[in-house]
């Protein structure tokens, strides 16, 4: 969160963060070849090995930081991630 707030400073220049993740943030262990994952997906944090749950927390913080940005209107970067 601390590099999010740096690039959402009022000087800032940055117009989009890449997020580079990973897919045990939207499948967990449960990966299913063949289905289109999309940003509806989600892993289950209960149970989850500490890997997928630090995964999960920091994809989830980051679009939570961007999404309060918008509610207030102030300006903010684009967000994606890439789950790898």
């Amino acid at each position: 969160l601390s590099v999010l707030r740096a690039c959402s400073k009022s000087d800032s220049k940055i117009k989009r963060v890449v997020l580079t993740s990973s897919t045990a943030a939207i499948a967990g262990q449960q990966y299913r070849k063949g289905y289109l994952y999309s940003e509806k997906d989600w892993a289950n944090l209960d149970g989850a090995q500490t890997y997928t749950k630090s995964k999960i927390l920091a994809e989830k913080a980051a679009l939570d930081f961007v999404d309060e940005k918008k509610k207030k209107n102030e300006p903010c970067f684009e967000l994606v991630a890439i789950n790898r």
